[in-house]
């Protein structure tokens, strides 16, 4: 950092498992885009299942921290993800190093990012919905509409029977007749489902039955 004038520098992130093997690479495709912020981030939007910030892998000027805000400390839940969009959107400049310096452990899912409690869910959706805004008015609306549906498509799977107001809630604002990338939704058979029958078929069906599906 002491050789840039850059307000944020990042690394490649690779994830291990608990032995210490590389399952995968956060991908670098986004990356790309660092010349053109607007673009980096809506890259970022478009990408929800395959970028991951992850926090190790970015050193950030105190300064840049005081110019966007701190943690926004009333989310539970991709608290990190909405703090470092905001940190892109309003910083001036990103340095990257193309190299893996940083190693990102999976430990299953007992993690922060598998909660879902009520307030966790209703968090993430709170988050996504604070990067979108960010970018509204860089984008048209189309755009708009793709960014958020990818988005919450992607966010949705997470919600299960429980929360079932929640789960209409953010549903209701997908528009599936978008061409954005459906997530996966667990094994075999639930795969099989949504290729049979459509994806909004199998999310009905997972939404109601996902520990039947994840057995």
């Amino acid at each position: 950092m002491t050789k840039t004038k850059a307000d944020l520098c990042a690394c490649y992130t690779s994830v291990i498992d608990k032995r210490g093997i590389v399952r995968s690479e956060v991908d670098r495709g986004v990356f790309d885009n660092l010349g053109d912020k607007i673009k980096f981030l809506k890259g970022i939007l478009l990408n929800p299942d395959t970028f991951m910030i992850q926090p190790n892998s970015w050193l950030i000027k105190r300064d840049a921290i005081i110019k966007v805000g701190l943690w926004n400390e009333n989310l539970t839940l991709d608290d990190d993800g909405e703090f470092f969009f905001r940190l892109f959107f309003y910083v001036g400049s990103i340095e990257l190093v193309k190299e893996t310096l940083n190693y990102y452990r999976k430990h299953g899912s007992d993690n922060l990012a598998s909660r879902k409690s009520e307030r966790d869910l209703i968090s993430g959706y709170d988050s996504i919905l604070c990067k979108t805004d960010l970018i509204a008015d860089y984008c048209t609306v189309d755009e708009l509409r793709l960014i958020l549906s990818g988005q919450l498509c992607a966010y949705v799977v997470r919600v299960d029977h429980k929360h079932k107001e929640l789960f209409k809630r953010i549903y209701s604002k997908i528009d599936f007749t978008l061409d954005f990338q459906r997530p996966v939704l667990g094994g075999h058979l639930i795969e099989l489902l949504k290729y049979v029958f459509g994806f909004k078929f199998a999310l009905f069906l997972h939404f109601k039955y996902r520990s039947f599906f994840y057995k």
